[in-house]
């Protein structure tokens, strides 16, 4: 064949509309359906060649046929004893029935190369989705750490709050027990109260009676003890408040997510997280702590009210008990003194002596 009839590689791939590198492939799989002219570097390709990779570009792209079934199409469309599939000039001369079976070897060794080809390509994915996984997971555990030490702050500022509480609760305590004894000082000195004694006319103005000084300080006592139950009921309020800001931190901190179990943690990764474990069991603990002492202010704050209550009664049976009125002495009547017994009918009556 003359040269100038030969085509390139090139030369087909512009012709078919294909890369080049599709072309080798499909040269490499089906060597012996492929004429071509001169050795090496001169190799050329007939006119025909063009006609083959255009049947075998059919087969695989549009037909979907196996690399073993198009190498018997080539076979049966493109006789190899024909003049225009006159093989390579080194290569030796084979019959069909030899080339064949070398067509099929190749596409299985194809076949093989994709399916690994493939299985890279998943190994790879997997492992890129896995890195991904991970990279989440760690930042994950980052921001569990950020809200872990958000919460550690907020847990020492309301214990804080909360031993500040407790003085206060201390201090409520303490004028409980001394309204305690001053109640019972009081009602000591209104058990051996005895009434007043009739009074003189002459005295201006009577002292103050004994029983109303008694139920003023009586209201005074009661006014301290209803002071004392609202700085109770504001405590128990803000211990209550508390206990259930320290739940929700406990349910937060329960919901956190776990470090993924792929690879073995580091030992600074270890450290970390026996240090948050400690940590919330502290967190528990303190949580418990608190519970029992909103259940004492509790108790606290029932035995107040039932001894309100009681001085409440207390105070209103004094108020029954009205002392009696001092009964004035009669001073005699002077001479020519009105004598308002005497008066009736609007008419006065002197009394005189008698001439």
């Amino acid at each position: 064949m003359d040269q100038e009839q030969a085509l390139t590689l090139k030369d087909i791939a512009l012709q078919l509309d294909l890369p080049e590198s599709t072309l080798r492939k499909y040269r490499d799989a089906y060597p012996e359906f492929i004429p071509t002219v001169g050795t090496g570097r001169d190799r050329r390709y007939t006119p025909a060649a063009a006609e083959v990779f255009a049947a075998i570009r059919k087969c695989r792209a549009e037909d979907h046929i196996s690399w073993e079934d198009t190498a018997e199409y080539l076979a049966q469309k493109f006789p190899l004893d024909t003049d225009a599939g006159k093989r390579r000039d080194a290569e030796p001369a084979l019959s069909v029935a030899e080339r064949v079976p070398a067509a099929v070897q190749t596409a299985n060794t194809l076949k093989k190369m994709e399916a690994q080809g493939a299985e890279h390509s998943f190994l790879l994915t997997t492992i890129g989705a896995e890195l991904v996984r991970l990279a989440r997971s760690v930042d994950r555990m980052a921001k569990s750490m950020d809200d872990l030490a958000v919460l550690r702050r907020t847990v020492l500022s309301q214990d804080n709050q909360i031993r500040n509480m407790t003085r206060m609760v201390a201090a409520s305590l303490e004028d409980m027990q001394a309204w305690r004894e001053e109640r019972a000082e009081l009602l000591r000195q209104a058990a051996n109260t005895q009434p007043p004694q009739p009074q003189e006319r002459s005295d201006p103005m009577p002292d103050r009676d004994t029983g109303d000084e008694r139920r003023r300080d009586l209201y005074a006592v009661l006014d301290r003890l209803v002071q004392l139950q609202s700085t109770m009921a504001y405590v128990v309020k803000q211990f209550e408040r508390k206990s259930l800001d320290f739940e929700k931190m406990q349910e937060r901190m329960a919901a956190a997510p776990a470090a993924p179990a792929a690879p073995p943690p580091d030992p600074e990764a270890a450290e970390r997280d026996e240090r948050r474990k400690q940590e919330a069991a502290r967190l528990r603990a303190l949580i418990k702590e608190r519970d029992e002492e909103i259940q004492q202010l509790q108790a606290a704050n029932r035995r107040l009210r039932i001894e309100s209550d009681a001085l409440k009664s207390r105070v209103a049976e004094l108020s029954r008990i009205e002392p009696a009125a001092p009964a004035a002495a009669q001073p005699p009547l002077a001479t020519g003194v009105i004598d308002t017994d005497k008066m009736s009918g609007g008419k006065l009556f002197f009394r005189g002596k008698k001439k």
